[in-house]
């Protein structure tokens, strides 16, 4: 039995500070259910946005997590979820 080691990765922008005009378009979701793909998350190969998503680790349930996505990075291809 191998051990997987998983790194957790922060967000790589830090948002806009100034005020939009409108409120921003809902571009990528990743909801409660997503599993991370038992540590290999396969939407993250398709994403064209290099540091678009990153890892969160589940804590009760390791090698187990979920896929957060920055969205101000992410310019809502939905490769994510239409291929991954």
């Amino acid at each position: 039995m191998s051990t997987v080691l998983i790194e957790k990765r922060a967000p790589m922008s830090h948002g806009r500070t100034d005020l939009r005009k409108r409120k921003p378009k809902l571009v990528a979701v990743i909801n409660e259910n997503c599993t991370g793909c038992a540590g290999s998350p396969v939407c993250i190969e398709y994403c064209p946005v290099e540091a678009c998503m990153f890892w969160v680790p589940d804590e009760e349930h390791p090698p187990f997590g979920r896929i957060e996505v920055d969205k101000t990075l992410c310019i809502g291809c939905a490769k994510c979820t239409s291929k991954g």
